[in-house]
């Protein structure tokens, strides 16, 4: 994040983040992330995201989001899981859903770090699946595909 932030200090970037995750962000970030860290540390790259971000600490988000608030075209969808203030981003008028580490194609998010809530991210997973199918996903890693598509997949997701 800090070489991101300096490539677009000049344009001055709003860093937004859901309600519910604003412990991630700020100059007490590092006390919520070494949770995470601690959970994750078989996870190499992470770690070393990880120590490069605290190297510079994190910034503080300049916009706090909620359910239903809209970012230029994009409209914010709460849908924790993942983590307490996990969110997608609809474009209503282009069709196009971005789902972060919600929903990917033929899988879901983890819920095994802490803040992870596996019956949250169902629920926020049949909140996706009730939307229009030819929305068009944009996942956090991975392929593209539709919310057809992966509601017609439900028994990949819910057991």
């Amino acid at each position: 994040m800090p070489n991101l932030l300096k490539a677009y200090d000049s344009k001055k970037p709003v860093i937004a983040i859901h309600r519910r995750d604003i412990e991630y962000l700020g100059p007490d970030a590092l006390k919520a992330q070494s949770k995470s860290i601690k959970a994750a540390i078989h996870n190499i790259s992470f770690v070393k995201e990880f120590l490069n971000v605290s190297e510079f600490g994190l910034p503080s988000p300049g916009l706090v989001l909620e359910d239903g608030d809209t970012v230029g075209p994009l409209t914010v969808l709460h849908l924790p899981g993942h983590t307490p203030g996990s969110a997608a981003f609809l474009d209503k008028k282009e069709g196009v859903l971005f789902t972060g580490d919600t929903l990917f194609e033929g899988t879901y998010g983890r819920t095994d770090l802490p803040g992870g809530d596996e019956q949250e991210i169902f629920a926020s997973l049949r909140r996706l699946f009730a939307m229009d199918g030819n929305i068009k996903v944009y996942p956090g890693h991975g392929e593209t595909t539709t919310i057809g598509r992966e509601a017609n997949r439900k028994e990949l997701y819910f057991y």
